[in-house]
């Protein structure tokens, strides 16, 4: 879920997948990883970024804003980027999964998490195991 004590950066965490979105220069860097914590061995050098950049948690989702540039992350952790509220970029992602809402005490409804669902469970990031080294990401 969302570490709403993180203000620096959007964090988000969840079942061994860390994906965090940094503010850089006038836009978004993406930085995920699978149960390798936050080795960074790519644009290692620092940028400066808006400083009124923004990050905003909800319960069902978090937002952070740099410049023109916003990403809205929902709590399965499907991205979609923006640019002036216009949507760029969305992650296609169709899985199926459902939430378990008590009615009374002996039944209970099944409600769709996602807009969009699919049998074929399909994750926008799927991480694979590199033999003899960590995951990458396809």
């Amino acid at each position: 879920m969302f570490n709403t004590k993180n203000t620096q950066f959007l964090d988000y965490f969840y079942e061994g997948e860390h994906l965090c979105i940094y503010p850089w220069g006038h836009g978004l860097r993406v930085h995920d990883s699978f149960f390798d914590g936050m080795h960074n061995w790519a644009l290692t050098e620092k940028s400066d970024f808006d400083s009124n950049f923004t990050v905003i948690y909800n319960a069902d989702e978090a937002t952070i804003v740099n410049g023109k540039t916003k990403a809205i992350v929902n709590k399965n952790g499907k991205i979609t980027f923006y640019d002036k509220n216009k949507i760029i970029l969305e992650e296609f992602w169709r899985e199926r999964n459902f939430r378990k809402i008590k009615i009374n005490n002996s039944q209970f409804l099944n409600q769709k998490e996602n807009e969009y669902s699919s049998a074929l469970k399909i994750k926008a990031r799927d991480f694979s195991p590199i033999i003899k080294a960590h995951m990458k990401l396809q």
